[in-house]
């Protein structure tokens, strides 16, 4: 986007640089997780997340046995055994909670600093 006159454009701020007009403007935007509800809630969703993981597991552990087990009756009574389908839930890893930063950086290469 170009701004026929930076100096007087009310959304600029000037720190400590005088109000120099920029001859090259660079976005940056990027996703920022650096704030403590953020910290907070990614610890607690990842807490959760291997708690389901963790019951899953020996949800499943537990259907393996009872396969095996339902196996070897099927055989010791001479019987074909026919395995049932058990489908799992895919368990997502949670994402991160962030806000969008939008920034720009300003360079003067003019050098008309009177």
């Amino acid at each position: 986007m170009w701004v026929p006159e930076v100096i007087r454009e009310p959304k600029m701020h000037y720190w400590t640089v005088p109000k120099l007009g920029s001859f090259m403007a660079v976005p940056l935007v990027y996703k920022s997780c650096l704030n403590i509800n953020s910290f907070d809630k990614s610890v607690k969703d990842y807490t959760a997340y291997k708690a389901k993981v963790k019951e899953q597991n020996e949800e499943k552990a537990a259907w393996e046995i009872t396969v095996e087990t339902a196996k070897a009756e099927a055989e010791n009574a001479g019987t074909k055994y026919e395995e049932e389908a058990k489908e799992w839930e895919v368990i997502e890893e949670p994402e991160v909670e962030f806000t969008l930063k939008k920034f720009v950086i300003c360079i003067d290469s003019i050098g008309q600093d009177r």
